[in-house]
């Protein structure tokens, strides 16, 4: 990975790659961490449709169609702590999509009645879908009643949204779409000098120094939480705070005991006892400067005592007997084969860069990561995972019968 810059400032991320596909994405840091205040809620992930509403040169409509014509795919997703802009192209059209896309970044010009009439329509429906969904509603029941008030979802709230108007989305993005929270990252068959011509021909980004980060605590209720839904099953969600670190040492034993924790739960769980379809254990990274630990699984309703003593017992049993030569040996494998999978492709490698940027890891984060984890003793990821697991765990449960 090269460290480029444009003659105005902007970041770029380049990786040389073999491949027909070309893959840009511009990040912002900017999420919904940076809603400070409640009307601000759901804001960033407003901007994030807003800027596919039109340019000064193009509509909405004009905009996918410059893209379809091209073969070109293009999204967009909010995260707690950043927003990205992606787009993949053909090798022979990878200047004229990222016109496209440098046009959308730069030059939105936020559409009354685009806003008013279509997209605020389409962002509350996509609020409905997350709220019918029930696994979704327990977990952010979950994360809300566990992390208080500075904690919120990512999608924001519905009357937020009906409020917001395209002056307060102008706003918002003139506060945080500039400066240093905007980074370039392209992967692909090309030459440094290809890439920073092409990206300084459509550079426009402002040099205004963005409006502050909010430096996010949270509290931690470890009170259980539990819903009535018209459910099929008894969901069951697990979360608490873990200690955050950017050192990739410490990242990767993390990550590493997680999987054989999950490894370990599967085989309690669903191999010895047949109690569900799976378990899954992860880190939530993107909420700034913290670590959370989530648990997830599902089992019928009848067998919901019996889940929750097994599920009990086996993380109370897990770092002495889960947590074994063997099993880390397998993650490791596992760890190994997923990033040699990922460094083939334009699209995990571009967000594969950025993660590394933000952790200030300048050099190829493929290189850095499976250096790392070669020296990384058992040892290490001991101590890791089993500080992370101290404390307690906040339980979410969703059934049909009543509290």
């Amino acid at each position: 990975m090269k460290l480029l810059y444009t003659k105005k400032g902007l970041p770029v991320l380049f990786r040389h790659m073999d491949s027909a596909l070309v893959e840009m994405r511009y990040y912002v840091l900017c999420g919904s961490v940076n809603e400070l205040i409640p009307s601000e809620y759901g804001l960033c992930h407003a901007l994030e449709h807003a800027l596919f509403c039109g340019t000064n040169t193009r509509n909405s409509v004009e905009i996918k169609i410059a893209w379809d014509k091209l073969g070109a795919y293009y999204n967009a997703f909010t995260d707690y702590d950043h927003t990205a802009y992606v787009n993949t192209a053909l090798k022979k059209n990878w200047q004229e999509s990222y016109e496209i896309l440098a046009d959308m970044f730069y030059n939105a010009n936020f559409p009354k009645d685009r806003w008013e009439d279509i997209e605020k329509g389409a962002i509350i429906s996509e609020i409905q879908r997350t709220q019918d969904n029930h696994a979704e509603q327990l977990q952010e029941a979950t994360y809300s009643d566990a992390f208080g008030e500075n904690y919120h979802p990512i999608l924001g709230d519905i009357e937020n949204i009906q409020k917001a108007s395209v002056d307060d989305l102008k706003k918002f993005y003139e506060q945080h779409y500039c400066g240093n929270n905007v980074v370039f990252v392209i992967a692909g068959d090309l030459s440094e000098t290809q890439v920073l011509r092409t990206v300084e021909r459509h550079d426009k980004i402002r040099k205004n120094t963005p409006a502050p980060i909010n430096k996010v605590s949270f509290g931690f209720n470890s009170a259980p939480v539990k819903m009535v839904r018209p459910v099929e099953q008894a969901l069951i969600t697990a979360v608490k705070p873990i200690p955050f670190s950017r050192n990739l040492r410490h990242r990767i034993a993390l990550s590493l005991g997680l999987t054989c924790l999950e490894q370990y739960l599967f085989t309690e769980l669903r191999e010895k006892r047949g109690l569900c379809y799976g378990v899954y254990a992860d880190v939530e990274i993107g909420i700034q400067n913290n670590f959370f630990l989530t648990l997830s699984t599902a089992t019928d309703l009848e067998r919901l005592p019996k889940m929750q003593k097994a599920l009990k017992s086996s993380l109370e049993n897990f770092v002495e007997k889960g947590l074994t030569n063997t099993r880390i040996a397998c993650a490791k494998a596992a760890e190994t084969f997923g990033y040699a999978g990922s460094a083939e492709k334009v699209s995990s490698s571009t967000d594969v860069m950025w993660d590394g940027w933000k952790n200030q890891i300048y050099s190829d984060p493929f290189d850095a990561h499976l250096s790392v984890m070669e020296k990384l003793d058992n040892g290490t990821v001991r101590r890791t995972i089993t500080k992370a697991l101290e404390g307690k765990l906040k339980i979410g449960t969703m059934t049909s019968g009543k509290d």
